[in-house]
C-alpha cells in the first residue's frame, strides 16, 4: 500500500510539475481519493475493533494476572500499534491528495477562463 500511494502521489506531483493538469487527470485523481477513502474507513473499523480487543484483554489480564492473558494483551498491543502507524500514513496522504486536488481544480478553472476569454 504504501508504495501504491508514494507511486501516484509522485505521478499526480511530476504532472503539476509539468502543468499537464486535465480534466482526465482531475478525474483519476478523485478516483484515487475515493478508493483511499475507503482503504481509510476499513482500517478505521479495524483499528476500533483491536483497540477493543486490546482493553479487552488488559481487563481479561488483570482479572486472572496470567502469562497468556499478558500474551494476548502484547499481541494486541504490537497489532494496534502497527494498525496505528498504517491508519496515520493513510490519512497524511489522502489530506496531501486533498490539497494537491484543490490545486488541480484551481488549474483547470484557470484554463478554462483563459481559454473562454480567448474566444
Amino acid at each position: 500500500m504504501t508504495k501504491y500511494l508514494k507511486k501516484h502521489t509522485k505521478y499526480i506531483l511530476s504532472e503539476i510539475e509539468k502543468n499537464n493538469i486535465t480534466e482526465n487527470l482531475l478525474a483519476y485523481h478523485r478516483l484515487q481519493i475515493q478508493n483511499m477513502q475507503h482503504e481509510r474507513l476499513i482500517h478505521l473499523i479495524v483499528l476500533c475493533l483491536f483497540a477493543l480487543l486490546l482493553i479487552g484483554s488488559l481487563i481479561l489480564f488483570f482479572i486472572i494476572k496470567s502469562i497468556p492473558a499478558l500474551l494476548l494483551t502484547l499481541v494486541f498491543l504490537t497489532v494496534e500499534i502497527f494498525y496505528i502507524h498504517h491508519y496515520y500514513l493513510l490519512e497524511n496522504t489522502v489530506q496531501q491528495w486533498y490539497r494537491l486536488e484543490n490545486d488541480m481544480i484551481l488549474h483547470v478553472k484557470q484554463v478554462g477562463a483563459n481559454t473562454t476569454k480567448s474566444k
